[in-house]
């Protein structure tokens, strides 16, 4: 979905990068905060949410299992190019560590680990890289 506006200023909501974007809650949050922060993202990530972004932009491809494309020929086109995708971003892990979150997110959509186990997972490759003498770059 477009980001929310945060700010007074008048400024162009944009998409993330892909058809879904990570989000998080501070965990130093105070609590009405932190609870109002909880609810916007169950909302945010439900299936009424993603059915109006998949209407609103014309057959995006959906992220919840709940919820349908509904084509147009921009999901078959973005299925066909899905074989050409590259991972990004991954000069900030090592590769050891992005297979460990892709496995995990997988595994996570998949309904075999909780969100806690598979950042665990990461947190573990990290750590074995490190101990074995890793160091990033500064």
């Amino acid at each position: 979905m477009l980001m929310p506006k945060l700010v007074e200023a008048d400024v162009k909501s944009q998409y993330p990068g892909g058809p879904s974007g990570i989000v998080g809650v501070n965990a130093k949050g105070d609590g009405d905060r932190r609870a109002a922060a909880l609810a916007y993202l169950d909302w945010m990530t439900s299936d009424e949410a993603n059915r109006a972004e998949v209407k609103f932009a014309n057959g995006t491809v959906p992220v919840n299992a709940g919820v349908s494309s509904f084509g147009g020929g921009n999901v078959e086109k973005m299925v066909e190019f899905s074989s050409n995708l590259v991972t990004y971003l991954d000069w900030n892990w090592p590769p050891e560590v992005t297979r460990a979150f892709q496995e995990g997110i997988q595994s996570c959509v998949a309904g075999q680990t909780s969100a806690a186990e598979a950042a665990e997972g990461a947190q573990q490759a990290l750590d074995q890289l490190v101990g074995n003498g890793y160091t990033f770059l500064k």
